[in-house]
């Protein structure tokens, strides 16, 4: 939400119009999953170089689907792995969750 404001307020504008053609291509070397955080108006306004994440986001439905309780979260990491294996499903050799 803080981007589409900075966005309606002029207060970003698109990298190319700061840099050279050469710096426009460098964003082919970051992260995809990152880069809708920097992109606004379809124009990429910032450098995805880092996304931390402090909490756990669960699908309740995806946790009941692998027989899970949706309302008992993973507390060690061997708890965390076996739950990540129930819930990941391949379907044609492409992992879809």
């Amino acid at each position: 939400m803080k981007r589409v404001l900075l966005a309606a307020a002029l207060a970003v504008a698109p990298i190319a119009r700061s840099f050279s053609a050469h710096a426009a291509t460098a964003i082919d070397f970051f992260f995809p999953a990152l880069l809708p955080n920097a992109v606004i108006g379809g124009h990429v306004c910032g450098i995805p170089f880092q996304n931390s994440t402090l909490l756990l986001l669960d699908s309740i439905d995806a946790f009941k689907q692998a027989g899970l309780d949706p309302n008992k979260a993973p507390r060690t990491w061997a708890e965390w792995y076996a739950d990540a294996q129930k819930l990941t499903k391949v379907e044609n050799r492409q992992t879809v969750r």
